[in-house]
């Protein structure tokens, strides 16, 4: 009779569940103003992408039921830098990752040449990633620019 409980109990015993935590938070500019609709990229070890989610208008954003562990939360947006930070996710607590994007200094420089390599000047040069334009100039009289 025993040995019919100790199996019984080990059949219907309730199965721990995998307690987990979260990350939330801000992604700003370098002044301090929120950045709506930056991607942010949730990554274990060096490259395991675990999730990824969009900025809210007030720059804030989260993920839910982490595992604990090491992470690496990574925010970008067209024109700023792209900013990192390491988190650690303890079980059933949340925990905090604001970012800051920084300015992108970004220049682009070039000289607008005919078939024969003579400047052409007056020449409008556009500069467009993910088909939105992200600046434009009109090369001088030695047809050089830059953006």
């Amino acid at each position: 009779m025993n040995r019919l409980f100790l199996f019984f109990y080990f059949l219907v015993a309730p199965i721990s569940l995998t307690a987990s935590g979260s990350i939330s938070g801000i992604v700003t500019t370098a002044l301090g103003v929120s950045v709506p609709s930056a991607t942010v990229t949730l990554i274990q070890g060096s490259d395991t992408v675990i999730s990824t989610t969009t900025t809210a208008v007030d720059g804030s954003y989260s993920f839910s039921a982490i595992s604990a562990g090491d992470y690496v939360v990574r925010a970008s947006l067209l024109t700023l830098q792209t900013a990192i930070v390491g988190v650690t996710v303890t079980d059933d607590q949340n925990s905090t990752a604001n970012l800051s994007l920084a300015s992108n200094p970004s220049v682009i420089a070039g000289q607008v040449l005919n078939a024969s390599s003579t400047a052409i000047a007056d020449a409008t040069v556009y500069a467009v990633q993910n088909d939105v334009l992200i600046g434009s100039a009109v090369s001088d009289a030695s047809g050089n620019y830059t953006i």
